[in-house]
């Protein structure tokens, strides 16, 4: 595998990996989260595409975007990032946040984008916020209880998020996949980012819906029935004029794991369009 790379964008160093050759697919992750939550799909695709992942600003191992934990922000430094490698025409693929990153950057800045692919994309005000991440998002105070907190909380709230994302068939989540997401995601600047992220999401969407209506690109909806995290996936399919939706029975969160062939094809079929 080529090893990752960094690149300072917007006074940010971030982490990304760009691997095969061909039309361009950009990927980008949830909150939190990071490359590997592509695994299950990344290295099929550059066998015929090429493909680019990164680590958002804050998430993984990318550095820390101070206070602008927003949608436009994100939108805007992938965007930057296309440009900056070249990325051309692509098909961009978001998890979650990452999903409304995508939704941001065809509404904003739509030139370099061929189509998008939405994976259990959140879309609308309320937004579900743990009281844990209101303390962290504080300023100055998130920072300095979260080491503090991180060991006694951070385990056990990872632990049982990751439960609600692969639910009903947690038998599909790899082995070492907590593991690794626990050493990520108990950073303190993770932890900071993804309370300051979630605290900003419901004003963000709620500032983004009423154009949804305006996206002129293609734009396929990959939503699990039983996802216990986002539900936004029908809604979304009518006002987004130009939608696809697919519906997958039995199946959570984290489609990349629980629905990877059937994802793999949407994408295909979104190179084709």
């Amino acid at each position: 595998m080529k090893p990752d790379s960094f690149i300072s964008l917007h006074n940010i160093k971030l982490r990304y990996r760009q691997i095969g050759k061909g039309k361009d697919i950009l990927f980008i992750h949830g909150c939190p989260g990071s490359i590997e939550d592509w695994d299950p799909v990344s290295d099929i695709l550059a066998q015929k595409y090429r493909v680019t992942l990164y680590d958002r600003p804050g998430h993984g191992y990318s550095g820390i975007n101070g206070n602008q934990c927003n949608l436009r922000t994100n939108a805007r430094i992938a965007s930057t990032l296309m440009v900056a490698l070249n990325l051309k025409n692509a098909v961009v693929v978001g998890h979650s946040y990452g999903a409304s990153t995508a939704l941001v950057m065809a509404m904003q800045n739509p030139k370099n984008i061929k189509s998008c692919v939405l994976v259990a994309p959140p879309g609308y005000a309320p937004v579900d916020v743990d009281r844990i991440s209101h303390v962290l998002a504080i300023p100055f105070v998130g920072k300095g209880i979260t080491p503090l907190l991180a060991p006694l909380l951070g385990p056990s709230m990872i632990r049982k998020g990751l439960g609600r994302a692969f639910y009903p068939k947690a038998y599909l989540m790899p082995e070492g996949f907590i593991n690794f997401r626990l050493k990520l995601w108990t950073q303190t600047k993770v932890a900071v980012t993804r309370a300051k992220e979630l605290i900003n999401l419901e004003e963000d969407l709620n500032a983004i819906s009423r154009d949804y209506n305006k996206i002129e690109k293609k734009v396929f909806i990959v939503q699990g029935e039983d996802d216990t995290i986002t539900h936004a996936a029908v809604k979304l399919n009518k006002d987004i004029p130009n939608s696809k939706l697919y519906l997958f029975k039995h199946t959570g969160h984290y489609l990349q794991y629980l629905k990877t062939k059937e994802l793999l094809s949407v994408i295909e079929e979104a190179t084709t369009i």
